[in-house]
């Protein structure tokens, strides 16, 4: 991809990032829905020109899922914020896939704060949850899948070890925005609420997008042969 189509596409992403991000409580309705999902298919456009593979291609799905969530949450009523929920759950299923077609160790340990933060938020919000319950769960169990998944690509050898944790921080900005999305709707709005989602969302794709786009296979920080079944290193 040249720089010049690369600088473009930055361009209109972050132009149109701060715009939503300037108009995002203020109607009409109509100005938000055309601008709101340009930056995540500005970084769709990017990893689909950038990256190679099934990984590459899995991330582009679940950036245009999360686009469609972007325009379905914008509506009102329960049955879009279902919706919404379905499209960003499917972009999670979609980055889980990914990560694991590039790295399939287990690396069980990256799992657990992932698992932990999960569990406090769906704690946090289980007395008002009512008959969401079991959606919320299954949605919870995603997206510590998901972080787990791209704490488990560092020192791999699958990307370099910095590019990598880009994208860890990248999913941890994501379910961020999600866990605050949640709080909003089931236990109380916040001030700030609105914006705070945003900016952790769009840094958090672009935090994903950007760690799959330069990934550069063969660079790990310690030998394969010194690494233990966790995906650290091992002990001299």
């Amino acid at each position: 991809m040249s720089a010049a189509v690369r600088g473009a596409l930055a361009i209109v992403g972050v132009a149109c990032a701060v715009i939503y991000l300037a108009v995002y409580d203020i109607e009409p309705l109509l100005p938000r829905v055309l601008v709101k999902p340009v930056p995540i298919l500005c970084l769709a456009t990017w990893v689909g020109l950038a990256a190679r593979g099934w990984t590459g291609r899995l991330v582009v799905l679940g950036l245009l899922a999360s686009a469609a969530g972007d325009v379905v949450l914008m509506g009102e009523g329960d049955g879009f914020f279902v919706g919404g929920l379905v499209c960003f759950l499917v972009a999670h299923l979609l980055y889980i896939a990914a990560f694991v077609v590039e790295v399939r160790r287990p690396a069980p340990l990256r799992a657990l704060p992932f698992l932990a933060f999960a569990l406090f938020v769906f704690l946090f919000l289980l007395p008002g949850l009512g008959s969401m319950v079991p959606p919320v769960a299954v949605y919870c169990l995603a997206i510590a899948a998901m972080g787990w998944r791209a704490a488990a690509r560092v020192g791999a050898g699958t990307a370099p070890v910095g590019i990598a944790w880009i994208g860890v921080a990248g999913a941890a900005l994501f379910i961020v925005s999600d866990s605050m999305i949640a709080v909003r709707s089931f236990h109380a709005p916040f001030p700030g609420a609105g914006l705070a989602i945003m900016v952790t969302y769009y840094l958090g794709q672009l935090g994903i997008a950007w760690s799959v786009a330069f990934s550069e296979p063969g660079l790990p920080d310690t030998p394969r042969s010194r690494r233990t079944s966790d995906g650290f290193p091992a002990s001299p």
